[in-house]
């Protein structure tokens, strides 16, 4: 497999308006960790609140993964595709779902990935304070279980 330290998204980022994970330098180019077309298994995005978010979070937020054969994700023939998102502008996130400790986890297939991959963090309509993140992708989900058994 082609796991390393480097599939982050964010270490201790603090997302104070919309934030794109590219503009951070950190979009991933699959190819370069052997990803190929038509690959198959999964990977997790994980995301970890380290710092609560302020309470001016007023409208709400969410974060999606995102994948495209362009690196700068124009949109288009290989533009911009969502893969998943932890809330959503009908459904987003509040200041209290963004407590410090608050983990996501969401299973994504190998097989949907385009060459690029980044994380995006979208406000529904106004800036948040203080709210630092963690993203990646893993292979394992972020969970309290240290054992995990099959229903008897």
């Amino acid at each position: 497999m082609f796991m390393d330290s480097i599939l982050e998204f964010w270490d201790a980022q603090a997302l104070t308006s919309a934030e794109e994970s590219r503009t951070n330098g950190n979009i991933l180019d699959m190819e370069t960790y052997g990803a190929t077309d038509a690959q198959l298994g999964f990977l997790w995005w994980n995301l970890a609140v380290s710092t609560a978010e302020d309470g001016t979070l007023t409208s709400g937020g969410y974060f999606q993964l995102v994948t495209s054969d362009s690196e700068t994700f124009a949109t288009g023939t290989g533009g911009e595709q969502v893969l998943g998102s932890f809330g959503s502008a009908e459904n987003p996130l509040f200041t209290a779902q963004l407590v410090a400790g608050a983990r996501f986890s969401l299973a994504v297939p190998l097989y949907v990935l385009h060459k690029y991959v980044e994380c995006e963090w979208l406000i529904v309509s106004q800036s948040a304070g203080d709210l630092v993140v963690d993203s990646w992708l893993g292979m394992e989900p972020l969970s309290d279980l240290n054992i995990q058994k099959e229903p008897s």
